[in-house]
């Protein structure tokens, strides 16, 4: 690919997504996954985030991201619940091929009680893993509740 033909990362508003099911939620939720097949990234407006929050929580990861490694290793993703820390490297070509993966994550999913039966068919279904370390992190983070974010 060259540059000129690299796609323009579009800039969504998607404020009707925090408002009622209406034609306007429909058609930024359509925007948001055609920009998402299309290009694979947007950039937002309107997420209604306060600046306090984003400051906030960009602090915890710094300190989460600054733990010893042995610390984050004992949170990382299992093949039974895949949440917590990724490590350098963990995205490895499956064949042995290609360069692996040169970054650091802290995966996260809207919680799931590990009970639920959903659990033992998925194991991108389960309970978050909160570092004891970084207690600040999980008051932090906002999940969406209520009718407007039910399937």
């Amino acid at each position: 690919m060259t540059l000129t033909d690299a796609k323009t990362v579009p800039t969504i508003g998607i404020s009707p997504l925090f408002g009622a099911r209406d034609y306007d939620w429909i058609a930024t939720a359509d925007t948001v996954s055609a920009a998402f097949r299309d290009i694979g990234f947007l950039c937002v407006t309107g997420a209604e985030v306060a600046p306090d929050l984003v400051n906030d929580l960009r602090a915890a990861m710094v300190a989460l991201f600054a733990l010893a490694d042995a610390d984050k290793k004992d949170q990382a993703v299992k093949c039974d619940n895949y949440r917590g820390f990724i490590p350098f490297g963990f995205f490895t070509p499956d064949d042995g091929t290609g360069t692996v993966d040169n970054y650091e994550g802290y995966k996260l999913h809207a919680e799931t009680a590990p009970d639920n039966p959903v659990c033992t068919t998925c194991t991108l279904y389960g309970p978050n893993l909160w570092p004891a370390e970084v207690p600040d992190l999980k008051p932090l983070v906002p999940w969406p509740t209520g009718p407007k974010w039910a399937g």
